[in-house]
């Protein structure tokens, strides 16, 4: 048990390290998406929904 070598530190990735701390993490990435999301999913129906309405009228 003597021969036991002290082993190198390893250095953490730093996507495993502890956030820093000004860092929001992906916080304000994933309001931003959600937020587009849900707009474009609206605007969509909008269109949609205005595109057939607009074809029964037309009979």
């Amino acid at each position: 048990m003597d021969n036991f070598e002290e082993r190198p530190k390893r250095r953490t990735p730093s996507h495993c390290s502890p956030p820093r701390p000004g860092a929001q993490g992906p916080g304000d990435t994933l309001r931003i998406v959600l937020i587009v999301s849900i707009g474009g999913a609206t605007l969509l129906g909008w269109l949609l929904l205005r595109g057939h309405r607009n074809e029964e009228t037309n009979d």
